[in-house]
């Protein structure tokens, strides 16, 4: 019974390597993905739902490879998995290269604690405008640099003044001289004050720390990447499932419903993060 048992699996393999080759080594990929949504789930990096979503993916997409009656299917599943996988930390490194910014922010909220000692101080005012136009707070940055250095010595602040000027000369898009939600009460804030008329928070360091939330943009990605895998892979997956049309019916309404659920999720960390 062995021998023949062995035998028809030799021949299943004979038949279709490439679906063998892929059932092999598609687990090492889907433990990435679990070991991955595990670590940033216990540290914070991903919320709850997005971690287990994608220690799903992984453990489902792993299964289906496993076990696919289709073998060319199983071998293009395990390929899209794969390059999901490599195109996963060149997305971390693009994130790396723009967390430097966050560098920017650290020296805005230093300069608030400054300027807090001494509110009316026009050098600390001009630091903290200096570092908000660095943090891409371009227009709130100018109008408080203008506002600081009003009716001042011109020779006392000759280099504060050459700088306002460069940065009005580089063309500032009119989107940046808009009012800021206060991300401590919620009060929208115009042009040329360091701190929130409504409850006195340094609210372009609020601004500036929330736009570079490094937590923030992984969890963006990581959940339109899941919205990608229920909609390309698994709903396909499912639809051509040999089993009973309610069960294949009731699978497919699940995953549209996560794919939409993941999708409304990413917008909404996108529209927090501006």
């Amino acid at each position: 019974m062995m021998d023949l048992e062995l035998l028809g699996f030799l021949t299943r393999v004979q038949a279709n390597p490439n679906a063998f080759a892929s059932a092999i080594f598609v687990w090492p990929v889907a433990l990435a993905w679990v070991l991955f949504g595990v670590r940033s789930g216990i540290d914070g990096e991903l919320d709850p739902p997005v971690a287990f979503g994608l220690i799903f993916a992984g453990i489902g997409l792993g299964h289906f490879v496993t076990t696919a009656a289709n073998p060319t299917l199983s071998v293009i599943v395990f390929g899209a998995m794969v390059l999901l996988t490599i195109a996963f930390p060149v997305v971390r490194i693009v994130q790396g290269a723009t967390e430097h910014s966050q560098l920017n922010v650290d020296l805005l909220e230093n300069a608030y604690d400054h300027l807090g000692r001494n509110p009316t101080n026009p050098v600390m005012q001009f630091k903290v405008a200096e570092c908000a136009y660095a943090c891409n707070l371009k227009g709130h940055a100018v109008a408080l640099a203008d506002k600081a250095l009003a009716g001042r010595a011109k020779d006392q602040f000759r280099w504060e003044i050459a700088a306002i000027t460069k940065w009005k000369e580089s063309g500032i898009h009119p989107r940046y001289f808009a009012e800021i939600a206060c991300r401590n009460c919620g009060q929208m804030v115009g042009l040329g004050g360091a701190f929130c008329p409504g409850c006195g928070a340094p609210y372009l360091a609020l601004a500036a720390r929330g736009a570079f939330n490094p937590n923030l943009k992984l969890n963006r990605w990581v959940t339109t990447w899941l919205a990608g895998v229920v909609v390309v892979l698994l709903i396909p997956i499912t639809a051509g499932a040999a089993l009973p049309v309610p069960v294949v019916v009731g699978l497919v309404v699940l995953e549209i419903a996560a794919g939409v659920y993941f999708l409304m999720r990413a917008f909404r960390l996108g529209g927090e993060s501006k």
